[in-house]
């Protein structure tokens, strides 16, 4: 028998075209499935990274609010000796009266001969200004330099400057006494305080 030469089929062109075409959609599809995959777990690594970076910060704030706290209660009653340093703009008098009395603990005779403050009426709460008074004191050396080194020493942040001293002299029977006077000014620190401000407003109205 003989054998016949196979013969190749033919195909239509447009057969390979669909091929092709067919090729290239699924090439696309599996790119675009690929992106679209890759932006999704983008998406989730940025949104995990950001939940890290959130809770992350809570626990910072909350760390820094408690070292706030502590200090803040660490340092309390030094808060509160800081507030003694300074004469409320309520108790001017007060103070006053306060140097003055210097004179009967002292053995002298102190008094405030002019005074002069800032108007912290009108001020918020916590405003600090000055205060400043001149001091004249007459008695012995002693009771004198006592009345100095008390007003140096009081419990406010006060300052002591311009101190002068003489003395005069007067004929007791057959003696000569000596007596002192000593002038000083005294300088303190004001500070503002709400009841100052609501006084004030208390009284301008009609």
């Amino acid at each position: 028998m003989k054998k016949e030469p196979s013969k190749l089929i033919a195909r239509p062109a447009h057969h390979y075209v669909l091929l092709l075409i067919l090729a290239l959609s699924t090439a696309l599809f599996i790119v675009g499935l690929y992106v679209f995959i890759y932006a999704q777990i983008d998406e989730l690594t940025t949104r995990s990274l950001s939940v890290k970076e959130v809770v992350s910060t809570r626990k910072f704030d909350q760390a820094r609010a408690h070292e706030v706290r502590r200090v803040y209660d660490a340092t309390s009653a030094d808060r509160a000796a800081v507030k003694t340093l300074f004469v409320s703009s309520t108790d001017i008098v007060p103070f006053i009266e306060e140097v003055e009395a210097i004179g009967s603990s002292t053995g002298s005779v102190v008094a405030v001969s002019s005074i002069r403050s800032d108007d912290l009426a009108s001020a918020e709460a916590g405003t600090v200004g000055t205060l400043q008074a001149h001091i004249d004191a007459h008695g012995s050396w002693q009771s004198v330099m006592r009345a100095l080194s008390v007003a140096e020493n009081m419990k406010y942040a006060v300052s002591v400057s311009n101190v002068r001293m003489f003395s005069s002299r007067e004929a007791v029977g057959n003696k000569t006494q000596v007596s002192w006077s000593l002038s000083f000014d005294l300088q303190a620190l004001l500070i503002a305080v709400p009841h100052a401000a609501s006084v004030t407003g208390q009284g301008a109205q009609p």
